[in-house]
């Protein structure tokens, strides 16, 4: 195995995305088969010895296109949140069925569904008070980074209570 490629940053949802699959067979060697794997799901294998070579096994939220892929490229078309995981790509040599795979990780950003939300705050406070405000963002996948400002200054390290609901 030479490699796997595919997005280096995080993905939109909605987009589409290409992984490459990059393998060398030794001398003489002829490909048995390429597998393509979502966590421990297989869900797309490539076999040039079969009619049509290339077969889809549906797994929810992983959508391949099965006409633009091949032994070397799997394209996935309008990913979503539950896109996101480890995906593996394992390549066997016929002769030999010697096997070597490859793993990358993917991560399908969902955008907020609205503007974070400040509550309890009120309409002044004393010098040197202690301020007990909440903000609210919505669902978002990864979890969304949330920065307090004050009077433009970032305020860090000052957080004590944090929660994220998953």
């Amino acid at each position: 195995m030479r490699g796997l490629e595919g997005p280096s940053q995080s993905v939109t949802r909605g987009t589409d995305i290409i992984l490459h699959c990059r393998y060398d067979l030794e001398a003489g060697d002829r490909l048995y088969a390429v597998k393509w794997f979502h966590g421990t799901r297989e869900f797309y294998r490539f076999q040039p010895e079969l009619q049509p070579p290339s077969r889809s096994f549906p797994i929810e939220d992983v959508y391949v296109d099965v006409e633009s892929s091949n032994a070397e490229k799997l394209v996935i078309r309008h990913v979503v949140p539950g896109t996101s995981g480890v995906y593996r790509c394992e390549v066997s040599a016929e002769e030999t069925f010697e096997t070597d795979y490859r793993e990358m990780n993917i991560t399908i950003e969902d955008a907020p569904l609205g503007d974070p939300v400040i509550y309890n705050i009120q309409s002044r406070y004393a010098i040197g008070a202690e301020l007990r405000i909440n903000c609210k963002s919505f669902d978002y996948r990864p979890a969304a980074r949330l920065h307090w400002i004050i009077n433009g200054k970032a305020v860090r390290n000052r957080i004590i209570n944090h929660r994220t609901k998953f």
